[in-house]
Protein backbone atom coordinates (compact mmCIF):
# COMPACT_ATOMS: atom_id res chain seq x y z
CA UNK A 1 0.00 0.00 0.00
CA UNK A 2 1.05 3.25 -0.83
CA UNK A 3 -0.25 6.53 0.38
CA UNK A 4 1.30 9.99 -0.27
CA UNK A 5 -0.41 13.63 -1.11
CA UNK A 6 -2.99 14.41 -4.15
CA UNK A 7 0.30 15.98 -5.94
CA UNK A 8 2.36 15.69 -8.73
CA UNK A 9 5.24 14.03 -7.35
CA UNK A 10 2.97 11.40 -5.58
CA UNK A 11 1.42 10.80 -9.18
CA UNK A 12 4.67 10.65 -10.87
CA UNK A 13 6.67 8.16 -7.91
CA UNK A 14 3.20 6.22 -8.60
CA UNK A 15 3.17 5.51 -12.36
CA UNK A 16 7.07 4.76 -12.10
CA UNK A 17 6.33 2.03 -9.95
CA UNK A 18 3.73 0.56 -11.60
CA UNK A 19 4.38 1.53 -15.06
CA UNK A 20 1.78 2.83 -17.39
CA UNK A 21 1.90 0.22 -20.31
CA UNK A 22 -0.79 -1.68 -21.17
CA UNK A 23 -2.40 -0.38 -18.31
CA UNK A 24 -5.71 1.69 -18.34
CA UNK A 25 -6.69 4.84 -15.53
CA UNK A 26 -10.12 5.55 -14.63
CA UNK A 27 -9.57 8.67 -12.71
CA UNK A 28 -11.50 12.27 -11.52
CA UNK A 29 -10.88 15.16 -13.50
CA UNK A 30 -7.76 16.10 -11.65
CA UNK A 31 -5.97 18.21 -13.79
CA UNK A 32 -2.59 16.33 -12.82
CA UNK A 33 -3.77 13.26 -14.31
CA UNK A 34 -3.46 14.35 -17.79
CA UNK A 35 -0.24 14.80 -18.35
CA UNK A 36 1.88 11.75 -17.49
CA UNK A 37 -0.73 9.62 -18.55
CA UNK A 38 -1.32 9.07 -22.25
CA UNK A 39 -4.89 10.08 -23.64
CA UNK A 40 -6.00 6.75 -24.78
CA UNK A 41 -5.37 5.24 -21.30
CA UNK A 42 -7.11 7.43 -19.41
CA UNK A 43 -10.40 7.77 -18.74
CA UNK A 44 -12.43 10.39 -16.25
CA UNK A 45 -15.40 11.43 -14.85
CA UNK A 46 -17.18 11.37 -11.50
CA UNK A 47 -19.36 9.06 -12.91
CA UNK A 48 -16.82 6.39 -13.74
CA UNK A 49 -15.19 6.45 -10.12
CA UNK A 50 -16.33 5.93 -6.58
CA UNK A 51 -15.65 7.28 -3.14
CA UNK A 52 -12.82 5.68 -0.91
CA UNK A 53 -14.04 7.84 2.01
CA UNK A 54 -16.91 9.66 2.66
CA UNK A 55 -15.23 13.20 3.09
CA UNK A 56 -12.68 14.82 0.46
CA UNK A 57 -9.18 14.43 1.87
CA UNK A 58 -5.96 15.29 0.43
CA UNK A 59 -4.36 12.05 0.51
CA UNK A 60 -4.21 9.44 -1.99
CA UNK A 61 -4.25 5.50 -1.38
CA UNK A 62 -3.12 2.72 -3.48
CA UNK A 63 -3.56 -0.76 -2.67
CA UNK A 64 -1.57 -2.88 -4.62
CA UNK A 65 -3.72 -6.65 -4.76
Amino acid sequence: MKIGKRNHRTLKEFLEEIGIKGRDFVTDNYDGFHKPIPKKQLFTGKDLTFPIVGQQFDEALFVET
